[in-house]
């Protein structure tokens, strides 16, 4: 009894790292542009990502397109240098197959929309996941970005 038990913890505890490392992977390539194949990949077929003023996506192929055609094209993210993205603080619940967990991030970046000229600023947000093993692989079931984190009164993300 007492070896299965450490077989489960010990598979928990691999399961919280490849999710950290899957996410840590995905804000990367989020953040520079590159890989959307591998980026996409992250997301289950049946994910659902909600994503600020976007609204829910459902599906990789909604998902896809948000991604390439819409984030990819804004303004702050197209003009300005990656600047960095400090990804901590996870919480991660695993069970079986299924995972939740939540982050925060920070994101330090040029704004260029000013007339005059790039600010440095600062974005905090929060991540709340679901993840699911598909295919042997940890993948998201749903994220949902939600920035400023805590929201503000009277704001919405």
């Amino acid at each position: 009894m007492l070896k299965n038990e450490l077989q489960k913890r010990i598979q928990a505890l691999e399961d919280i790292e490849e999710i950290k490392n899957m996410h840590r992977q995905y804000v990367y390539w989020l953040a520079t542009h590159t890989h959307w194949d591998e980026m996409i990949d992250c997301f289950a077929e049946d994910a659902i990502v909600d994503i600020r003023i976007y609204g829910p996506k459902f599906g990789k192929v909604e998902i896809n397109k948000l991604f390439r055609d819409i984030i990819s094209e804004a303004k702050v993210m197209t003009d300005s240098p990656p600047g960095g993205h400090f990804l901590m603080q996870p919480v991660i619940n695993i069970n079986g197959d299924k995972a939740t967990g939540h982050w925060l991030l920070d994101r330090v970046f040029d704004d260029v929309t000013k007339p005059e000229g790039p600010i440095l600023k600062m974005m905090g947000g929060r991540y709340d996941c679901e993840y699911k093993r598909e295919n042997c692989k940890w993948k998201f079931k749903y994220l949902k970005w939600t920035v400023p984190w805590p929201v503000q009164p009277g704001r919405t993300s």
